[in-house]
């Protein structure tokens, strides 16, 4: 595992009735690197037996605290004990922030970067967001976030600060999908404390986009796009951009939940292989089982490699394919570069050759 950090729960903050705010301060270690978008590993022991989750950065103070969102996720095995039982005051363990999903603002450029997000999917844009709009002050961000509804749009009040102080600047669209009165498509919130919405309604859809992004050119080079939530929304609005002209190296995604799935049985994978790691500064070689995965039989052999989500979203469990073929179910959190350059998802890579080697970075 990455390099665990211990930090003290500074305050929990609910901020809709299925998510908290948890901020984390008195790091035990300098955390280096942060860059917007980046997320934390979060550490827990339950019964015994260790978990670890990646939760998104949406506020960071250098050598002061950090925050990130939980959102209580049904028949989950950490995020429940985190919103229910963790308590200021409470120590924690966490790793370095992390993560390729990030914004690198440049102050000489004029581009259109465009967020689209769902449910608690809009988690690193709020750290991503005002890093462009503060530090490449010439470019557009235009925010389509689509949530269930008005209790559980996360971070309203931000929203519409930057809204008001970025007017030429941030463009937001927020979508009910179970409101019950229907008001017509506008883009901006009711305002005041009234609770008759007149904002966009329905789940986010090739209508909404095309109106959102009616004055928006969207296979231009100098637009990018930010996609982030569940897979099937994330694989929606990926069809829509590409659907559009936009190329795969301007859409940048991150995979909030994917569902799991058992490992079908194929004569692809019966019988033993011989894999090789390199792990740690250490060469570890040693027979393992095809029906599984290979971070599973790495974990079975009392391997320590990283990981975190095991669903082939969180890029922790990547590492170099030096020798060997292998199959990945899925690959949502590498890019196409990175497939290219031999890289894998060793929580969703089993063996299609007698041998494999990887190399974990």
């Amino acid at each position: 595992m990455e390099a665990e950090i211990h930090a003290s729960v500074l305050g929990i903050n609910r901020i809709s009735p299925q998510v908290i705010s948890v901020r984390l301060g008195n790091f035990a270690k300098e955390l280096v690197g942060f860059q917007p978008g980046q997320h934390v590993f979060v550490y827990i022991n339950i019964g015994g037996e260790e978990f670890n989750r990646a939760y998104s950065i949406h506020h960071y103070k250098p050598g002061e605290y950090l925050e990130f969102a939980v959102r209580e996720v049904k028949e989950g095995k950490v995020s429940p004990i985190l919103n229910r039982q963790l308590n200021v005051g409470d120590q924690v363990m966490i790793s370095q922030p992390t993560g390729h999903f990030v914004v690198i603002p440049k102050a000489n450029l004029k581009r259109v970067h465009v967020f689209l997000s769902a449910g608690v999917g809009i988690t690193p844009f709020i750290s991503m967001i005002p890093a462009l709009l503060e530090d490449e002050p010439m470019s557009k961000v235009i925010l389509a976030y689509g949530c269930r509804t008005e209790q559980d749009i996360l971070f309203r009040h931000l929203l519409e600060h930057w809204e008001k102080h970025y007017q030429d600047q941030f463009f937001s669209h927020v979508s009910l999908s179970q409101h019950s009165k229907p008001k017509g498509l506008f883009s901006m919130f009711k305002k005041g404390n009234q609770s008759t919405w007149t904002g966009l309604e329905g789940r986010l859809d090739y209508a909404h986009l095309d109106r959102i992004l009616e004055n928006t050119r969207l296979d231009s080079v100098d637009t990018f796009y930010y996609i982030c939530g569940p897979g099937g929304f994330i694989e929606k609005m990926k069809s829509y951009a590409t659907n559009h002209g936009v190329k795969p190296d301007r859409i940048l995604t991150e995979y909030f939940y994917v569902k799991s799935e058992s490992i079908q049985a194929s004569p692809l994978y019966t019988g033993k292989y011989r894999l090789e790691v390199n792990l740690h500064g250490r060469h570890i070689d040693l027979e393992a089982d095809r029906s599984v995965y290979i971070l599973d039989a790495m974990l079975a052999a009392g391997l320590h490699p990283p990981y975190s989500c095991q669903s082939g979203v969180c890029s922790s469990c990547m590492a170099v394919l030096k020798q060997g073929k292998v199959h990945m179910d899925h690959d949502h959190a590498l890019s196409k570069t990175e497939i290219e350059e031999g890289w894998v998802l060793s929580c969703q890579s089993r063996p299609l050759s007698d041998h494999v080697q990887l190399e974990f970075k």
